[in-house]
Order: C-alpha cells, then sequence, then structure tokens
C-alpha cells in the first residue's frame, strides 16, 4: 500500500502536498507517501502518471531491496551502497 498525491499547482507552492504527506504517516508511519511536487514536470497529466507509478513501485523496490540486503549478509557480503557489495 502507498499514497499518490497530486495537486494541480503544487509545482508553483507545495505547501499544501507537504500536509497531505503529515496526515497519513501519523496514523500509518510506514506508508510509502510520493508528492508530485517532487517529479520536476509542470504538466498534470505527467506528474499525476509519474507519481502513481512511483507510488506504486515503491513497496515492490523497498521489498527487494530489504531481501537483496538479507541475502548479502547471508552470504557474508556486507552491502555498502545502492549497487556496492563487499567481501567481508
Amino acid at each position: 500500500m502507498a499514497l499518490a498525491v497530486c495537486l494541480l499547482f503544487s509545482y508553483l507552492n507545495p505547501a499544501h502536498e507537504l500536509r497531505f504527506r503529515r496526515l497519513p504517516t501519523t496514523a500509518v508511519p510506514t506508508l510509502p507517501v510520493s508528492l508530485s511536487h517532487q517529479v520536476r514536470l509542470w504538466r498534470e497529466y505527467e506528474r499525476g502518471s509519474t507519481v502513481i507509478a512511483d507510488a506504486y513501485i515503491k513497496p515492490l523496490i523497498s521489498s527487494m531491496s530489504a531481501a537483496w540486503s538479507a541475502a548479502c549478509r547471508k552470504r557474508d557480503f556486507v552491502p555498502v551502497g545502492a549497487y556496492q557489495v563487499q567481501r567481508r
């Protein structure tokens, strides 16, 4: 589950989108929230579809990353960065 927020003129003033971020995270602190003002597009359709795609894949990427890190640690590798692994 994730939340995508796309308000019409948020690329000019993101204050309302930032308020939307705080509302659900007080109830569900682990809820991934994607905000359209963070997308560097100014047209609403493009921003909206991009932020929806981002919200859709965030939980998937997060669980895949956690599984990958656990598998690396199990094989005595230490995840250093996003795509770097080094042997202990």
